[in-house]
């Protein structure tokens, strides 16, 4: 991995921390997830929907696709175009994929590897299990410190098990039981859900949090609780604001609450969650 990348990845975990302190949302994996997930990850570009604007939570997705969606979850979305340039890691992933420069990144990561004869297989449907490990190695390369005293149930495939045994809040997520089988094309949705979860544990999710003071037209002022400093935030265009799964309007009946703020690239709100 280069130093330079390691280092950015490492400080978005530490300043992370300082984030940890809102209750984490409950998400049931086996039904849709509710608008609040579809929302932020979409403002946070780390899972977009599709041209008729469905989310598509029942299909399945590719292993190149998921490696993308982990290192977006990471906030490395402009270190993709700097991998563009690294030389090939894998011979079935040419400079011409579409998936170039992200399963490079994800390989400087140690995110992910390739299968025993040397191939990466980017079009082959992702698992359940191959998610969870790579999940288990962005924790990792977040800084994650591994935990040796967390019990993993016996479950399959037993490579996996001994993977994700490190992390207790992806164990937390995964709810895993004993002769669960992991092995099995995981759904956009089931992906959605644990990952929107995990950034929520990992602090990835949020880029402000803080309690609203003031709502105006265009913007809002919220006392910062990283700093406790009051700070002015634009509103953008296509702001929403979400309160559990329910989307609700932004006023000033906000004013007071606590709330999680997501900018987008030009840095104004995208997305408002009030807890």
């Amino acid at each position: 991995m280069k130093r330079s990348t390691k280092r950015r990845v490492v400080a978005i975990f530490i300043i992370s921390c300082f984030f940890w302190s809102f209750a984490i949302p409950q998400v049931c994996f086996g039904q849709t997830p509710g608008q609040n997930v579809a929302l932020a990850l979409s403002a946070r570009e780390v899972m977009i929907g599709f041209e008729d604007g469905s989310m598509g939570w029942e299909e399945t997705l590719t292993r190149a696709q998921a490696v993308k969606i982990i290192v977006l979850a990471m906030g490395l979305g402009e270190q993709i175009k700097q991998s563009q340039s690294v030389i090939q890691s894998f011979p079935d992933v040419g400079a011409d994929h579409w998936a170039f420069g992200v399963i490079n990144l994800g390989t400087e990561l140690e995110i992910v590897k390739g299968f025993p004869d040397g191939t990466f297989k980017p079009d082959k449907p992702v698992t359940k299990a191959e998610y969870a490990v790579m999940l288990w190695r962005m924790y990792r390369g977040l800084g994650g410190i591994p935990q040796s005293e967390i019990e993993v149930p016996p479950i399959e495939p037993s490579w996996a098990a001994s993977e994700i045994k490190g992390s207790s809040d992806l164990i937390q997520v995964l709810n895993l039981k004993e002769g669960d089988s992991l092995e099995y094309q995981i759904t956009r949705g089931e992906i959605g859900s644990i990952t929107y979860s995990l950034m929520e544990r990992f602090g990835l999710l949020y880029d402000i949090k803080g309690e609203i003071t003031e709502v105006n037209r265009g913007s809002i002022l919220l006392r910062d609780y990283n700093s406790d400093q009051i700070v002015t935030i634009k509103m953008g265009a296509d702001a929403k604001c979400i309160r559990g799964e329910e989307q609700i309007s932004i006023s000033p009946d906000l004013v007071g609450k606590e709330a999680g703020i997501i900018l987008n690239r030009l840095r104004v709100c995208a997305l408002i969650s009030i807890e």
